[in-house]
């Protein structure tokens, strides 16, 4: 796994959210505790797939409910 790139797409998150990085390292970054919704949850869905060049499945689009899982499913799909 990348550790430079998932920190990058974590620091993007941060960024995208406007919200300080160590917030989403802090509360796991649950995406309700973020106050993320739905849509936005989609777009960084999209940017992570698109920097890694990977696409997860339907499945786990309804199923990722913080940064973390986000990262565990990028981890999964480069291993």
């Amino acid at each position: 796994m990348d550790f430079e790139k998932i920190n990058s797409v974590v620091t993007d998150i941060a960024k995208g959210l406007d919200i300080d990085v160590t917030k989403i390292t802090e509360s796991g970054g649950g995406f309700e505790d973020l106050g993320v919704d739905s849509l936005t949850v989609m777009d960084l869905i999209s940017r992570a797939e698109a920097a890694f060049g990977i696409e997860l499945p339907d499945s786990a689009l309804n199923s990722i409910e913080s940064v973390s899982g986000l990262v565990d499913y990028i981890a999964e799909a480069t291993a």
